[in-house]
């Protein structure tokens, strides 16, 4: 029994295309193999969107049972994770919180300690 070869066929024209490989390598780096290319050059960084880093606070009771969490919405940065930034606030804070639909929550009121904390973190921060 011979050895498999891996095959890798490419489709004609100006910029070519991947149609077809059994390699289990990703898409991109295949391509950039078959047209003889570097795929780390082909990597972009994308820019922080104009502006500084910006996410707003309110308070929230309703629907909650009477408890009071601490809404973080309106995030926008390219640089951090919202996952990121709930895990150190609730570190930093002592409390629980949650990452839902592009909000975080944060159990309790502290608004003024989330703020101070997200400043530090680069963020200009509105409402409260």
């Amino acid at each position: 029994m011979g050895s498999k070869e891996k095959k890798i066929k490419i489709r004609a024209g100006e910029e070519g295309g991947l149609v077809y490989s059994t390699q289990k390598d990703t898409m991109a780096e295949l391509l950039a193999a078959a047209l003889g290319k570097n795929s780390s050059s082909d990597k972009q960084d994308f820019p922080e969107p104009e502006g500084a880093a910006r996410a707003k606070l309110r308070l929230e009771k309703n629907g909650r049972g009477g408890k009071t969490v601490t809404v973080i919405y309106d995030i926008t940065s390219a640089r951090h994770s919202l996952l990121e930034v709930c895990q150190r606030l609730k570190k930093s804070l002592g409390c629980g919180g949650a990452v839902q639909n592009d909000t975080i929550l944060i159990q309790g009121d502290f608004r003024e300690k989330i703020r101070a904390h997200l400043e530090k973190e680069g963020f200009q921060v509105k409402g409260g």
